[in-house]
């Protein structure tokens, strides 16, 4: 394997996990994909 290729596996998971911990149920049971921490979008309501 290249180090391309070690490189580009890497950041294809790294993006997963990042979707993926990106998404969240709101208090009515719907998904839903954030782009902000709750904290912030607290603060700035």
């Amino acid at each position: 394997m290249s180090i391309v290729t070690v490189l580009r596996r890497g950041l294809a998971i790294a993006l997963l996990a990042l979707l993926a911990s990106a998404c969240a149920t709101s208090p009515t049971g719907r998904s839903q994909f954030l782009l902000v921490p709750p904290i912030v979008a607290i603060a700035a309501s």
